[in-house]
Parts: C-alpha cells; structure tokens; sequence
C-alpha cells in the first residue's frame, strides 16, 4: 500500500504517487529538484543571515560576553533590581546602572536621552558622552529629566557604536 497525503485543494487522502486527486481532480504538483535545491539555498542564506545579526548585535565593546548587558533604572545609585522597559518614576532625577559579565573595553559611552511620543517616534533630547574606566564592568549615572512623559535612553560604545543597553522610562 502506498503512502497517502491530503490534497491541498479539498483535503482527501490521496496516494503520494497520485497525479491528479480522485476526489476533485485538481493536478497534483510534486516538487521537483531544483524547486527544492532553491528552497535549500534560502534555508542556508537565512540561516547565515540570522548568525550574522545575532553576531552584529552582540555588544562587541564589552569584551567577549556572549550575554546582553543589563540596564537598570532606579531613584538612587545603589538600585539594581528595576526592570529597564516601562519603568515608571515620580521623581525626575534617575539613576542609570548598566553591567556587564566582562569590561567595557571603551574609554568613552555615547549616553542618547529621547523622548517617545504617544505615536511611538522618539526625538533626541540630550546627548553625552560618558567617561568610563575600560577595565569596569559597571557603570553609574544620573540624568534629571525637565519634563514629563516617556523615555528611551540608549548607551552605545563609543568606539564601535553598539548598543551596550536601552530601556524606556516612564516620568511622572
């Protein structure tokens, strides 16, 4: 007995080696070898694709960690445990910790202050580069906002522009 597979126009389980379905008689397409070696060459280019990204996007300013650093927002300098997105303050000064597994290996960490319209689109508001030691692995800062509303602040390496942490604030 021959392997069966559902006709893709009405669904009735027809023989793999069918041409032409018995129930509705739609011509049945069998796949030929270079529609598959095509199929296979895409699998392959998005495969080098997605290892390519995921290796751009790696923080390459901070050593040879393969995890993200992580960004942390709080009311006082010691706050270690606030999630970075929607975080929500009623004071505006914060405080800004990011951490890494290794050290940052820059000299300098490009800090971009945005605010975030209710639409989603973010203007730059401040800009500043923040010296840091390259041998650390933590770095602390604060910023005072002048307004209220919603945030983005993006810490990048000055060196090779990536993005080392990002998170959105929310400013009572």
């Amino acid at each position: 007995m021959s392997e069966l597979k559902p006709c893709k126009t009405c669904g009735a389980e027809v023989a793999a080696t069918a041409k032409v379905c018995p129930h509705c008689g739609v011509k049945l397409k069998k796949m030929g070898l270079i529609k598959k070696i095509l199929i296979a060459i895409c699998g392959i280019i998005v495969i080098i694709g997605a290892i390519s990204a995921m290796s751009s996007t790696t923080p390459t300013g901070t050593g040879s960690s393969s995890t993200q650093p992580k960004v942390t927002f709080g009311t006082n300098s010691k706050d270690t445990d606030l999630s970075g997105v929607g975080t929500s303050f009623d004071v505006k000064k914060i405080y800004v910790r990011l951490e890494t597994d290794n050290p940052f290996n820059a000299s300098t960490i490009h800090l971009i202050v945005a605010k975030v319209s209710e639409s989603g689109a973010s203007s730059t508001i401040h800009e500043e580069k923040v010296t840091v030691n390259p041998q650390s692995n933590t770095l602390v800062f604060s910023y005072t906002f002048d307004e209220s509303g919603t945030f983005k602040i993006t810490l990048l390496n000055d060196k090779t522009d990536a993005v080392l942490g990002e998170g959105n604030v929310i400013i009572k």
